[in-house]
């Protein structure tokens, strides 16, 4: 039912599990990861403020737990949040160990 919220949540917690096993962090303080989520958040909802009036894409309630803050739901804040968060980590990853092949 909350399929949605549920997948955001399995991406944040790869994403910590990565940064917890490899030893490194994507940012050194908390500040700047603090300023890059706000950065992410605003974007993301920008540009959803257009694309969802526009039907770019919808969300029919099904997946969500249908709590909306203006047109988007409060998923797809998270969203905003965890998915840069998790590709950032991936890439890091990937990077780190393709360094400790080259050794």
């Amino acid at each position: 039912m909350y399929f949605y919220f549920v997948s955001a949540l399995i991406l944040l917690t790869i994403g910590l599990l990565l940064e917890y096993f490899y030893h490194e962090h994507l940012f050194r303080h908390l500040k700047a990861r603090i300023m890059w989520a706000l950065v992410f958040l605003f974007i993301g909802t920008v540009w959803d403020q257009y694309a969802i009036p526009h039907r770019h894409w919808i969300f029919t309630g099904n997946g969500t737990m249908g709590l909306y803050i203006g047109v988007i739901p409060i998923e797809e804040f998270l969203w905003f949040l965890i998915v840069p968060y998790f590709c950032l980590t991936i890439y890091k990853t990937i990077q780190i160990v393709l360094m400790k092949k080259r050794k």
